[in-house]
C-alpha cells in the first residue's frame, strides 16, 4: 500500500536481561538475582556505545535476546540495522546512579523513560509471569521470589536511580493484562 509506514522496520525494541545474562542459567542460579551489583553491564555499555556510534549503510550491530519462559539469552538474535530510526532499550537498571559502569549506561541514552506502576499490581504481574515462564513451580514460590527476589530489587531502583526525563502512568486494561 503506497505511504504504509512498516513501524518495524523503523523501530526496534532491545531488553535489558538479553544483554546481561550471557552466563547460561546464571537467572535460575541465584534466589537474589539482579544484575546492577555484576559485571553484565558491560555487555550493554558495549551495545550502547555502539548504537551512538555512527552507523554505516551496510552495518548491522547485533544483540542478544531474552525470553523469561525459554531462560537463557540468545546471542546476537537481534539485528540493528541502519533503517531502524528508534531503537528503545528496556530495563529496570537503565537508570540507575550506582555502580558508575550502569550511570555510563544511561548517560549513553537520548532520553531516560520511567515507568510508574501500583506495587501489587506489579506483584501480581511479576507472579503470574513467574508462573507462566515456569521460573517457578506453585504460586506460592511466585510469591516468595516475587516479596524476596524483585521486590527488593525494585525498592534498590527506585531509591537509586536517575531521575527520567518522562514517567509513563500504568493503567490496567483488561483486555491487554498478562
Amino acid at each position: 500500500m503506497p505511504g504504509e509506514v512498516h513501524i518495524g522496520r523503523l523501530m526496534l525494541k532491545v531488553g535489558l536481561f538479553g544483554c546481561s545474562l550471557l552466563i547460561r542459567g546464571m537467572y535460575s542460579t541465584f534466589s537474589n538475582f539482579s544484575v546492577y551489583w555484576s559485571n553484565f553491564g558491560k555487555g550493554l555499555l558495549t551495545l550502547t556505545e555502539a548504537l551512538r556510534r555512527p552507523i554505516t549503510d551496510d552495518q548491522i550491530i547485533t544483540a542478544p535476546s531474552y525470553d523469561h519462559g525459554k531462560g537463557d539469552p540468545v546471542e546476537n538474535d537481534i539485528k540493528i540495522s541502519p533503517s531502524h530510526k528508534l531503537v528503545i532499550l528496556e530495563g529496570l537498571y537503565l537508570h540507575l546512579k550506582e555502580p558508575p559502569i550502569w550511570r555510563s549506561i544511561a548517560s549513553q541514552m537520548h532520553e531516560l523513560w520511567g515507568l510508574h506502576i501500583d506495587r501489587e499490581i506489579a506483584k501480581k504481574r511479576i507472579i503470574k509471569r513467574h508462573i507462566q515462564s515456569h521460573i517457578t513451580e506453585t504460586e506460592e514460590q511466585a510469591i516468595f521470589r516475587v516479596e524476596n527476589n524483585d521486590m527488593v530489587n525494585a525498592n534498590y531502583i527506585l531509591e537509586n536511580s536517575l531521575t527520567p526525563t518522562r514517567t509513563v502512568i500504568s493503567v490496567d486494561e483488561p483486555a491487554h493484562t498478562i
